[in-house]
């Protein structure tokens, strides 16, 4: 995660809220796009490949979260089944596992590094994974020596706001890059434009990669809110042209079901 600013996203519940500290409720619409299609690009890698799979993960929050009310509703009728399957054995605990937490519980045999900006979350990866030692995700990032990992997850909090240094040290960190974005671009013209600028650099930073070896995009999003939403949960899946080849069918049919989920219960309304 990104570095904080002092605001925190907050539950009813004051016990809750001592293992929360975020910006946004955990198991919110984005974190369940983000986290099924992690979950279906880390299936496809754990087959392409053999031995232990190794994940970067510089913003990685902690291993887990209380499971809130708002996030269990939202789990009801979930169309992921892959996802609600690796969700299982943590929702019988109460709790709501991240992203990173869920790569490694799909590959079984793995390796991850992983940074976040508050100790105390970043403390609660010992024994999980290896803490990187930098000041931020960007550095960690940029900081990449020997071997690539065999997948990238992105996902500061504010993507939308600083992507002209973060693409490209995340392209260049490894093969496969799955980035979260916060798409604020219904917001304002100026918004909109920036998206544009997003997408424009990340074309241009492709663009510059060998022929041979260009890789893909595969782009998924879902509205923020049923009726009216101002903003969208993104996803941005950088990979090898084999790789997404394989799994644009069957993140298409995830992404349009989830898209239906949520913005269904606000496409009619009797009053």
């Amino acid at each position: 995660m990104s570095r904080d600013t002092g605001w925190s996203w907050k539950t009813e519940d004051p016990e809750q809220n001592r293992g929360l500290e975020l910006r946004y409720e955990p198991g919110a619409w984005g974190d369940l796009l983000k986290s099924a299609w992690a979950v279906l690009v880390a299936d496809a890698l754990r087959e392409a490949r053999s031995g232990p799979l190794r994940l970067l993960d510089p913003f990685a929050g902690a291993p887990d979260y209380p499971l809130v009310p708002a996030s269990a509703e939202r789990l009801v009728g979930l169309p992921a089944p892959r996802l609600n399957q690796l969700l299982a054995p943590h929702l019988a605990r109460g709790r709501f596992p991240s992203t990173a937490r869920l790569i490694l519980d799909a590959w079984g045999e793995a390796s991850a590094e992983v940074f976040d900006v508050d100790p105390e979350r970043r403390g609660r990866w010992e024994g999980q994974a290896a803490i990187l030692p930098c000041e931020d995700g960007q550095e960690a990032l940029e900081a990449r020596a020997g071997e690539a990992p065999d997948l990238v997850h992105v996902d500061p909090y504010d993507l939308f706001e600083r992507f002209e240094g973060l693409i490209p040290a995340a392209l260049g960190a490894g093969p496969v890059v799955l980035c979260y974005l916060f798409n604020k671009a219904p917001r304002s013209v100026k918004a909109h434009a920036r998206y544009g600028d997003l997408r424009g650099r990340l074309g241009r930073v492709l663009e510059r990669e060998p022929q041979r070896t260009r890789r893909r995009v595969l782009v998924g999003r879902i509205p923020s809110d049923a009726r009216l939403p101002r903003a969208f949960h993104e996803v941005l899946l950088v990979g090898p042209e084999a790789l997404l080849a394989a799994l644009e069918a069957p993140l298409a049919t995830l992404t349009r079901d989830l898209h239906a989920f949520v913005s269904g219960p606000g496409a009619f309304e009797g009053l």
